[in-house]
């Protein structure tokens, strides 16, 4: 969540909007956390995702979830699975991209720079902002 928290900050200083809807699950402080980001350019009414255009996975449990909510179903082949390379990828329409997030950057900061990669692809602000945020911590 505090991952998505820098994705959002680094958008609104971008000049976007966005919205942020955590679900924090029973294990909370030391299991997964999920989070719902939308980042538009005009003003957001609505903080429910139905079709992801992008989903980012790093845990197992994050994974299962998401497995069990039937996310990877609703995910057309215009979107985005970003999957580390330990799990095993769900079947699904979306384009998948698989990397070692959690061994290369330790499991703390594998969302960040799965945003990262993320953020690298969609380019739908400048990758910079979200860079400065990430150092500043």
């Amino acid at each position: 969540q505090s991952s998505a928290k820098k994705f959002c900050d680094a958008a609104v200083l971008s000049g976007l909007h966005c919205t942020q809807k955590n679900e924090n699950p029973v294990t909370q402080g030391s299991g997964f956390s999920l989070s719902e980001v939308i980042v538009s350019p005009e003003e957001i009414y609505f903080t429910g995702i139905e079709v992801p255009s992008a989903v980012i996975v790093v845990s197992q449990d994050g994974l299962t979830e998401l497995q069990d909510q039937g996310m990877f179903d609703r995910m057309p082949k215009s979107s985005v699975l970003i999957l580390d390379s330990s799990l095993d990828a769900p079947h699904t329409n979306a384009e998948v991209y698989r990397y070692p997030f959690r061994k290369e950057f330790t499991p703390a900061k594998a969302a960040l720079k799965a945003l990262e990669f993320y953020l690298s692809l969609s380019k739908i602000f400048p990758g910079e902002a979200f860079q400065i945020l990430i150092a500043a911590k």
